[in-house]
């Protein structure tokens, strides 16, 4: 069994781990130029606010509604990521952390004494008392099917947040009310050419033959269908592979014009970088300084990046 544990909203929910009192307020998290949504709370989704939106057309909207407005802060996230992991590790002998949000728990034949249920339960309550972070957990037999079982715990039922497929009717039940472009591995063109066949929910594409969607599209589509009824395809190094590109970026809180501000910040930049560069035991072969003015306001605009090979 394979679940699935990952945070909801997660930048938004972080800024409300290190501000309780912005928790009941809709908060919106804006890119590094401040000029696009990169993430929103479930308040501030209510008010028909869209991710990867640009800010500006929302900006009076969401001041009517007292919204918060925060420039993402990935310092701060990675902490808490790393925190949610250790928690999350602890439930599983075994552990794949797919992004900043969210990992994999593989526990092969082992089964708790309780249910798969009680035992999700578990996991998610426990995450919101240590670090009060929501999450959600969905339990099925393939990464992928863990994948669909989240799905079906946020959007359907109860969206309690934690779903358990355990059994073919529970499969069944959810893949015939997801759309075939919500299945994990399927994008938008993908989608497109599979409804043209007349596959248009996920239970369909999994009844589809995979030898025949192979030759159509790729090997990886067919894993996909193998994983929806119940074989696992998808395997994980040991080790997490090393990162090639390595970023430190943070958008101003206000508009800079002192020379000795910028030179202080790209310098605090610099050590960030390479603080990740020697925590991963690498070498630097390219370096990028850039800076730019938000492309959203009314003011002349800026762009300049300069590089320095070691």
């Amino acid at each position: 069994m394979y679940a699935l544990v990952d945070a909801n909203s997660f930048y938004a929910s972080a800024e409300k781990v290190f501000d309780p009192a912005i928790r009941q307020r809709p908060v919106v998290v804006l890119t590094n130029n401040d000029g696009c949504i990169c993430a929103l709370c479930e308040h501030a989704k209510q008010l028909g606010v869209k991710k990867f939106g640009p800010y500006y057309k929302v900006k009076k909207l969401l001041a009517q509604h007292n919204a918060v407005i925060r420039s993402s802060n990935y310092e701060l996230y990675d902490y808490l990521s790393n925190k949610m992991m250790q928690v999350v590790g602890q439930y599983a002998p075994d552990q794949h952390i797919y992004s900043i949000d969210e990992c994999f728990l593989f526990f092969d034949t082992w089964r708790p004494a309780e249910s798969w249920r009680v035992y999700a339960e578990r996991i998610q309550s426990d995450v919101w008392q240590q670090l009060r972070l929501p999450v959600g957990v969905g339990l099925g037999a393939t990464p992928t099917l863990a994948k669909v079982a989240s799905f079906a715990g946020k959007k359907l039922g109860d969206k309690s947040g934690i779903a358990v497929l355990d059994t073919p009717e529970a499969c069944r039940h959810v893949l015939l009310q997801m759309d075939v472009q919500d299945v994990w591995g399927v994008g938008k063109r993908i989608a497109t050419r599979l409804r043209e066949q007349g596959i248009l929910n996920a239970w369909q594409l999994a009844k589809f033959n995979p030898k025949a969607l192979r030759k159509q599209f790729s090997v990886e589509l067919e894993r996909t269908v193998r994983e929806l009824n119940g074989t696992v395809c998808i395997q994980w190094d040991e080790e997490r592979a090393k990162k090639q590109q390595i970023y430190s970026t943070r958008a101003f809180g206000q508009p800079v014009t002192s020379e000795q501000l910028l030179r202080e910040s790209l310098c605090w930049h610099a050590e960030k970088v390479a603080e990740k560069l020697r925590r991963q035991q690498s070498k630097a072969w390219l370096l990028t300084l850039f800076t730019h003015a938000n492309p959203f306001a009314d003011t002349e605009q800026y762009h300049k990046a300069i590089q320095h090979r070691f």
